[in-house]
């Protein structure tokens, strides 16, 4: 396959999910040249005020990790962030969730997903220090399959990957006529 062709099969997955899920640090595990729009506190922690995005090439794909702030006060740009994706992968807490239970904002980031019409995976992080009835718990208050992570060691990240490799080899993708001009004029520009 070309480069030409390669450049046309774009792929934009954003992540979702409330704060402090992990999105960040999932998209800096998928993809190892990461940026962040952060807000640094005099604390030492960060919260994602913008996006998180990190690049992949594979295959035939380049794929755009996006993820959005989970903060109900940075939900424009959420807005904004998810804004024409091709697939979500909605970011479950697993600690917080074995604390609480499952919350209606969680729910909800499903549902915004649903309602979307893109196809989507979820996961529940930090599953390295689960009690694995936690996992029984999730599974009915949502309508896929859950994906077991802990993207700060990168546990079941691998696998996270080939279910989204999956997805995009049997989803078909469509692609904005307008946006395809747009590259073919840009590739000849710059050829």
């Amino acid at each position: 396959m070309s480069k030409k062709e390669t450049i046309l099969k774009r792929i934009k997955i954003i992540i979702v999910g409330v704060e402090e899920t992990g999105k960040s640090t999932l998209v800096r595990q998928l993809s190892g040249d990461a940026k962040s729009i952060e807000h640094h506190a005099k604390d030492g922690s960060s919260i994602t005020v913008g996006f998180d995005i990190g690049v992949v090439e594979m295959d035939d794909y380049i794929m755009h990790f996006i993820g959005t702030p989970g903060h109900q006060r940075f939900e424009f740009a959420k807005k904004i962030a998810t804004c024409g994706a091709h697939i979500g992968i909605l970011m479950l807490d697993g600690e917080t969730i074995s604390e609480n239970g499952v919350q209606a904002r969680e729910k909800a980031f499903e549902q915004e997903l649903i309602d979307m019409n893109i196809p989507y995976l979820i996961c529940l992080n930090k599953s390295d220090i689960l009690d694995e009835t936690v996992t029984d718990t999730v599974k009915p208050h949502f309508n896929l399959p859950i994906h077991l992570i802990s993207a700060k060691t990168g546990q079941g990240v691998d696998k996270l990957q080939g279910a989204l490799q999956n997805l995009i080899e049997t989803t078909p993708m469509t692609w904005s006529s307008s946006l395809q001009k747009k590259i073919r004029t840009a590739i000849v520009k710059m050829a």
